[in-house]
């Protein structure tokens, strides 16, 4: 069974990453997928159905499973006809309801042979009566180590069956819990692009006010040069007049 929880442990880690996911995801687009249609959620306890067929002692409690399997395995028929659902999820529960039906019908079938048995056990010692009580004990408990032999057999036959149905059904759950998580983290990312490239070309400066300052910088570089070219005109001026003086 350690395989089981195994499995049950990263489901429950993948449920609480989903819905990390698709709270983000809701809060950024406002929608919950991409068709923005909700899926509604399947409602099926693969568990209870295994644990009631595998605490099933009598015929008769084996075969009560096996109709609440069987009724349950008709429901989700309909759900994966109804297009509501997310249909790996729903196929998932359907393949693992199907087995379940063959394992409740499977332990009916065990339950009565045993049951059979243990009468034959129970009604010898009144058919030989006329034979030694020895004779009749041995028989008896032969018998009975039959019918325990049988039982073991079977427990171990159908608990098989049962785990490895569960695990089955948890792989398919893990797989499309994964599925679901990145198509979550695709739609987040789509959503925080917009944003993102906003974002980038507010910090980055347009075309026109680049040129602008290019313009700026160079108006300035031509006053400057200017102003200096009649400066030094002027100064050629002053020391002429004086030297004409001294003249």
């Amino acid at each position: 069974m350690s395989k089981l929880l195994e499995y049950r442990q990263r489901l429950n880690e993948r449920n609480a990453q989903k819905n990390r996911a698709s709270g983000k995801t809701k809060k950024s687009t406002g929608k919950t997928n991409r068709a923005g249609q909700k899926k509604k959620k399947l409602n099926y306890n693969a568990w209870e159905i295994s644990n009631q067929i595998m605490q099933a002692v009598h015929s008769s409690g084996a075969s009560r499973a096996l109709m609440r399997a069987r009724s349950k395995m008709e429901y989700l028929q309909r759900c994966a006809a109804s297009g509501n659902y997310d249909e790996e999820e729903v196929r998932a529960a359907v393949v693992h309801a199907e087995r379940m039906v063959a394992c409740a019908q499977k332990k009916v079938e065990n339950l009565k042979a045993e049951e059979q048995m243990q009468k034959s056990s129970e009604g010898s010692g009144d058919r030989q009566r006329v034979q030694q009580k020895a004779e009749q004990n041995r028989e008896r408990m032969q018998l009975k180590r039959q019918l325990e032999e049988v039982r073991r057999r079977h427990r171990e036959d159908e608990n098989k069956e049962l785990q490895d149905a569960d695990i089955q059904y948890l792989k398919a759950k893990v797989r499309n819990q994964e599925r679901q998580e990145a198509q979550l983290q695709a739609e987040l990312a789509e959503a925080m692009m917009p944003a993102l490239s906003a974002e980038a070309l507010g910090e980055m400066p347009s075309d026109a006010a680049m040129a602008g300052s290019a313009a700026t910088s160079d108006g300035a570089g031509t006053e400057g040069g200017s102003a200096m070219t009649t400066g030094m005109d002027g100064a050629g001026i002053a020391i002429t007049a004086g030297v004409d003086v001294l003249l």
